[in-house]
């Protein structure tokens, strides 16, 4: 019998959180990864800016080249029109999803950085941190483990985004489970947050997140969106704050990357 799992399933209300709500319990944009500051907005705009720039004169130069290799053909022009053309699509997928580009610029920053190695006060690695916080969230509410994985510093753990397993192709997410792995995302960058000044492995958790709104049976705007992932986060917060003893059990168990039954035992036995 596992009693811990999906026990907090029922206690999920969803309602629209603001920043200020997130910074009265210590966390913010800047600690979560969430690019809402002055500095990580002009970062967007220089990538966005590079982006222009360098697919305009590479749309130029190669379909000069094509027309040059290729005379009488529409090598040229077609190459030309496929790489202007990008600038125009990273700006489309800005404005319906923007955490895809947020969360791909931030991947692409952290890598740069190459924070991934840290340790807290205590001695438990950040990426520990991150992975823990994903298995006792998900296990809390519910979801059955899709993949358990170990690398060198910890164990990996990944989650199918409903109780029935994977989705069908075609079948989209009702509000209920998307509140779920909303949470589930925010996670491991709420348990970076918690033991560090800011979390730097959330890009990817960031792309996930967006996924899932843009597979919602409901519609969920971009200020939704917002709102939405500053609750998940809260909600993250609360739940590993409940059950801190389980967590720290989980980085322990993490750490020495025991087996998933191993895993489940000791979130069970604390």
């Amino acid at each position: 019998r596992a009693p811990k799992w999906n026990r907090e399933t029922a206690r999920l209300n969803y309602s629209p959180v603001s920043m200020r709500e997130l910074e009265r319990v210590g966390l913010n944009a800047v600690s979560l990864g969430i690019m809402e500051n002055e500095a990580d907005l002009d970062t967007i705009k220089n990538y966005t800016a590079g982006v222009f720039v360098v697919f305009s004169i590479a749309a130029i130069a190669f379909g000069e080249l094509g027309a040059q290799l290729f005379p009488g053909k529409n090598v040229g022009p077609t190459i030309t029109y496929v790489l202007g053309a990008i600038p125009i699509l990273f700006l489309s997928i800005g404005s319906v999803a923007p955490g895809l580009i947020v969360g791909l610029v931030s991947r692409i920053e952290d890598g740069k950085e190459g924070k991934g190695g840290n340790v807290d006060a205590t001695g438990v690695n950040r990426r520990v941190r991150h992975e823990a916080a994903h298995f006792l969230v998900g296990w809390l509410l519910g979801l059955p483990i899709a993949d358990y994985s170990v690398e060198d510093q910890t164990s990996l753990v990944e989650f199918h985004p409903t109780q029935n397993g994977e989705l069908q192709p075609g079948q989209r997410l009702a509000k209920g489970e998307v509140d779920k792995m909303c949470v589930v995302a925010l996670s491991g960058a709420v348990g970076e947050a918690l033991h560090f000044d800011s979390a730097f492995g959330g890009g990817q958790d960031l792309q996930t997140l967006q996924r899932l709104f843009l597979m919602s049976e409901e519609r969920i705007n971009a200020q939704q969106q917002q709102d939405q992932t500053r609750w998940g986060a809260l909600k993250a917060r609360e739940l590993l704050r409940m059950y801190d003893k389980e967590y720290a059990a989980l980085c322990k168990a993490f750490a020495e990357k025991r087996p998933v039954k191993e895993c489940i035992a000791i979130l069970e036995s604390s």
